[in-house]
């Protein structure tokens, strides 16, 4: 039965009152006016959902107006609660439509950008008199850290059981409501949702836009300038954020956009939206696009999601350059002590006594390091078996994948991190994670930094884990000189931040057999919380599941290993090699488990000439990749030419950075003193001198 069901029939006048209301602001035959002046902050739009303003639909996955629902029963995604619901009576606080549910499920609330700083609602329950609670609303933070825990007691105020509940504070990004007592009132009712929600403008530059991107970084500068010492606010030209006073550090949530600010003492300083955003999630390709990055000695930059499952990477673009001073810190945190950072996968939980698998793929027994191409970051590592009297170690959360590419020069003294995490030295056994990847890519690439993508330790303290790539690729010159966790690949010109024509390897359809069960056409986002696909329920403890896998760019032959970790620790595998572009593989899965399934190349691999990618190779990282030459068809990427056996003395690529860059011929000749020299060598070497100057100029 549906919630106030049956008092359906004494309600028609005051719902067509409830109606007009809602669209003209009177209410009956008296005539009433309240007016509140509020001030709202620039930026802050007020809503309110009366749960009529979309056609009758199921609530779970409906986004509109800045938030999304989620609806789940016991923790398995559900339908049975809809909005625009005309089954909700007409009450105090709840009016018909409204959003009418199960009461055994829980509803879910995310809002855009960094949340809502105010956030209000009514709940009917299908009972009178009291309930203490009659529901319980936890509020979290764009860290998605919990600011606190609210129970609401409902009472009968015009029939059914109503409550309200009401916050202002510390912005909200995420609301879960729960209703407690079902057994005595089996379905809710909420109605009246009023909220704020956020919007920020772009950043202006006079060096690029989205209509005219920066050359290798293709960045549009719509964030601005990400400088501690930037005094231009983000309304000027060329400015961008300004950190508050005493600020040290700053992480960046990659979900919301939002920058939180600490002082020498992690003490919070605030927090502010990053120029341009105006969705959830803020940088749903990890591209973050600014018009000049620079970390000052002594600041720190770190970057967060809150995505279980595998999050987006970091990629830093800029149109001028990317400077890490001597003495700064780029890298990425972890919302829980599994993860995941940013492009990474999550370590195996530590709870369950029989040990648990860290999620991503495996190189033999250990976590799979990072890769360049595509970008992804390092594998969590297993926990090892303990007891309710010693808990094992969780596995270490796989290192994040980071690109860093400017159209100038990328300058790294300070130190990059993007490593895996170590597993807490407390039961041996469990593995530390995977190192990450990072890449740096520039007209000119420098410095005497760090770059660690180094696995993390297992629990008794030694590193086992693999250690993950680093790749230089400068246009110009290669300068750095840094220390890093791996041998560098160098020698490859910069391609897009995200190149196109890679290979990619999918799943396409899930099917079993018993119970029968078939679905194809979903995404592959791997979260946790989320499934892609949802199975018939089965009647054993475990069913047995058949993956379609689609991988067309792959030679044919190629050997796929696919690994299943449940969120029980339970691990599946199985390898099967590709047949015309395509693969089956067979699993055996617990029952009431979500499952991320992960497939990988078992092996390095050759692509196919016409994609001018080839695999990697002797002693560079597996999983990374090289662009190789083929000059029949060019590479998907940032110039004409291809890397791999790049011409430096190409001329005619010489001469697009001249233009790039404002210099002349004539002033190249003057710069390098050979304007009498004809020769191809010299002319190059004229114009390579001529912008080596021209950066020198530009940095001081």
């Amino acid at each position: 039965m549906t919630l106030f069901q049956a008092r359906r029939f004494a309600l028609p006048v005051a719902r067509f009152f409830r109606k007009n209301r809602r669209r003209s602001g009177e209410c009956g035959a008296v005539a009433l006016l309240s007016v509140l002046l509020v001030a709202l902050p620039v930026g802050l739009l007020a809503t309110t959902l009366t749960m009529d303003e979309l056609p009758q639909q199921v609530a779970n996955g409906l986004s509109t107006q800045g938030v999304t629902f989620t609806f789940t029963v016991a923790g398995s995604p559900s339908t049975d609660a809809n909005y625009n619901f005309p089954n909700g009576g007409i009450g105090a606080l709840v009016q018909d439509p409204s959003l009418e549910g199960n009461a055994d499920g829980i509803l879910q609330m995310d809002f855009t950008g960094a949340g809502t700083s105010s956030l209000s609602f009514s709940v009917a329950r299908s009972t009178f008199g009291t309930l203490s609670p009659g529901f319980v609303v936890q509020l979290f933070d764009a860290s998605l850290v919990s600011i606190g825990s609210f129970p609401i007691t409902t009472n009968s105020l015009a029939s059914f059981s109503e409550g309200a509940f009401r916050y202002s504070g510390t912005p909200v990004k995420r609301a879960v409501v729960s209703f407690p007592n079902a057994g005595v009132a089996p379905r809710f009712a909420i109605d009246n949702l009023t909220y704020f929600t956020t919007t920020t403008p772009a950043a202006t530059t006079s060096i690029c836009s989205p209509g005219s991107p920066a050359p290798i970084s293709s960045s549009t500068g719509t964030l601005g300038v990400f400088d501690p010492t930037n005094a231009t606010p983000v309304a000027q030209v060329d400015g961008g954020l300004i950190w508050p006073a005493g600020a040290v550090s700053a992480n960046i949530g990659m979900e919301t956009g939002q920058v939180s600010f600490f002082n020498a003492q992690h003490a919070p300083l605030g927090t502010a939206m990053l120029p341009g955003v105006n969705s959830t999630p803020a940088f749903p390709s990890g591209v973050l696009n600014f018009s000049a990055v620079r970390l000052t000695p002594g600041t720190t930059v770190s970057f967060t999601s809150g995505v279980a499952g595998l999050p987006q990477p970091i990629m830093v673009l800029s149109c001028t350059d990317i400077i890490l001073d001597s003495g700064s810190t780029l890298t990425a945190l972890a919302p829980t002590p599994v993860g995941p950072e940013p492009g990474g996968f999550m370590g195996a939980n530590g709870s369950f006594f029989s040990g648990a698998g860290g999620y991503g793929p495996r190189t033999g027994a250990l976590p799979s390091a990072g890769s360049l191409y595509p970008m992804v970051g390092g594998a969590g590592g297993n926990s090892g078996a303990g007891s309710a009297q010693a808990p094992s170690s969780p596995g270490g959360e796989g290192g994040p994948a980071i690109l860093l590419s400017a159209t100038q020069r990328v300058t790294v003294n300070g130190t990059i991190y993007a490593s895996g995490t170590s597993s807490p030295a407390t039961q041996a056994g469990s593995q530390g994670g995977g190192g990450g990847s990072v890449r740096l890519a520039g007209l000119l690439v420098e410095g005497i930094g760090t770059v660690n993508t180094s696995g993390g330790a297992d629990s008794d303290g030694v590193v086992r884990s693999p250690a993950g790539p680093v790749e230089v690729q400068a246009f110009l010159q290669d300068l750095f000189a840094g220390t890093t966790s791996s041998v560098v690949i160098r020698g490859s010109l910069p391609v897009q931040p995200l190149p196109t024509g890679l290979p990619t390897i999918s799943i396409t359809q899930v099917n079993s057999t018993s119970p029968v069960f078939q679905q194809s056409g979903f995404s592959n986002t791997g979260s946790l919380t989320q499934p892609d696909v949802t199975l018939a329920v089965p009647s054993t403890a475990q069913v047995n599941v058949g993956v379609s896998i689609s991988a067309p760019l792959l030679p044919d032959g190629t050997v796929l290993a696919v690994r299943a970790v449940g969120t029980d620790g339970s691990v599946a595998t199985d390898s099967q090699a590709l047949s015309q572009s395509a693969a089956v593989s067979n699993l055996t899965l617990n029952a009431g488990v979500t499952y991320q399934i992960v497939a990988t190349p078992s092996a390095p691999f050759v692509l196919r000439p016409h994609l001018a990618v080839a695999a990697n190779v002797g002693p560079k990282q597996p999983g990374s990749a090289v662009l190789a030459e083929d000059r029949g068809n060019p590479v998907s990427g940032a110039f004409p030419k291809t890397p791999g056996k790049a011409e430096r003395s190409d001329i005619s690529l010489t001469r697009q950075w001249m233009k790039a860059f404002s210099v002349s011929s004539e002033m190249a000749g003057e710069m390098a003193g050979e304007v009498g020299d004809d020769s191809n060598n010299a002319e190059n070497g004229r114009l390579v001198g001529a912008l080596q100057r021209k950066l020198s100029s530009n940095a001081n």
